[in-house]
C-alpha cells in the first residue's frame, strides 16, 4: 500500500477545502491544526493545514507507516513519528477516535523503543528544573469521593504488603531522610503566634454558631477557645452542638462543617 500517495491525498484535500479555525467554527465543526511536514523532523514551519480529528488521527498513523517503510524500525526520525502517533491519545472531549488494532501495534513499537534507555544526568536536571515549583491543582471534592469509592474493599496482598515493609526497613536502614535533631530543617526554629494560629485553624472541621441566653449570635471555627471566654464547659457545649441536648445555660449551639 501506497501510505505517502494517501497522507498527501489527504493533505490536498484539506488545502482545497480551505479552513481555518475561525472558518470551522462558523460551520459548527472541529478542527485541527496539523504541520504537513512534521516540526519534529522538519523544524519549524508554516505549511499548516486544518483537518478534522479523525482525519488529524488518520494522518499520524500514515506518517508512522511511511517512515517505518522508508527509514525502517530502529530509525530517530520513525521514533519520533510513533511518539507523535502515540501522543493522539492525550485527553481531550473531541478524539474518542483510536482504533484499537493500530493503537495497540503503535504501543507495543513504542515501548520496544524505550526499552533499556536511560535517562542521562543533563537530562535529569533539566526535567528537574522545569517541574520545579509546579504544583498539581487541588483534587476536586468529585475526584476524592470517586478514588475513595474505587479503594473501598481493596485489600493489599501479603507479598505486597512484605514488598512494602522491606522497602522501608531498607530506606530507613541506608540512611533515607534523616529528620532528627539537627537535621531537621525546622531545629531550633519556633512557630510565630500568628503562624500558630493558621495552623491551628486550619484544623478545625467545623463552624459553630453560638446564641447566648440574650439572644446574642456568634460564629467561630474554634470553640474550645470561645468555651475558655465565655466560661462555658466544653465538654456540654459540644453534647448541644451534637444535638444530644437541648441548650447548656441556656446557649443554643449548632455547628456545621467547613467547606
Amino acid at each position: 500500500m501506497n501510505y505517502l500517495k494517501i497522507y498527501c491525498n489527504l493533505i490536498r484535500k484539506a488545502e482545497k477545502r480551505g479552513y481555518n479555525k475561525k472558518k470551522a467554527k462558523e460551520q459548527g465543526l472541529y478542527v485541527e491544526g496539523h504541520h504537513t511536514f512534521p516540526v519534529s523532523i522538519f523544524g519549524k514551519n508554516k505549511r499548516i493545514v486544518y483537518l478534522t480529528a479523525r482525519e488529524h488521527y488518520i494522518a499520524h498513523a500514515l506518517l508512522e507507516r511511511i517512515f517505518i517503510e522508508r527509514y525502517g524500525l530502529n530509525h530517530l526520525k520513525t521514533k519520533k513519528m510513533n511518539l507523535a502517533f502515540c501522543s493522539m491519545n492525550s485527553g481531550n472531549e473531541f478524539q474518542p477516535r483510536y482504533k484499537s488494532v493500530l493503537y495497540e501495534f503503535a504501543k507495543i513499537r513504542l515501548s520496544v523503543f524505550k526499552t533499556g534507555i536511560k535517562f542521562s544526568a543533563e537530562r535529569k536536571t533539566k526535567i528537574s528544573i522545569a517541574l520545579k515549583g509546579k504544583k498539581k491543582p487541588p483534587k476536586t471534592k468529585e475526584h476524592l469521593e470517586k478514588f475513595s469509592k474505587a479503594m473501598k474493599g481493596v485489600k493489599k496482598s501479603e507479598d505486597h504488603k512484605l514488598k512494602i515493609s522491606k522497602s522501608h526497613k531498607e530506606y530507613w536502614k541506608n540512611g533515607g531522610r534523616n529528620i532528627n535533631g539537627e537535621n531537621n530543617s525546622f531545629y531550633n526554629k519556633n512557630h510565630s503566634d500568628e503562624s500558630k494560629e493558621l495552623i491551628r485553624d486550619s484544623r478545625c472541621k467545623y463552624t459553630y454558631t453560638f446564641i447566648s441566653p440574650e439572644g446574642k449570635m456568634f460564629e467561630t471555627i474554634n470553640a474550645k477557645q470561645f468555651c475558655i471566654s465565655h466560661n462555658l464547659s466544653e465538654r456540654y457545649v459540644y453534647k448541644v452542638a451534637n444535638g444530644k441536648k437541648n441548650n447548656y445555660r441556656g446557649w443554643k449551639v449548632t455547628k456545621k462543617l467547613r467547606i
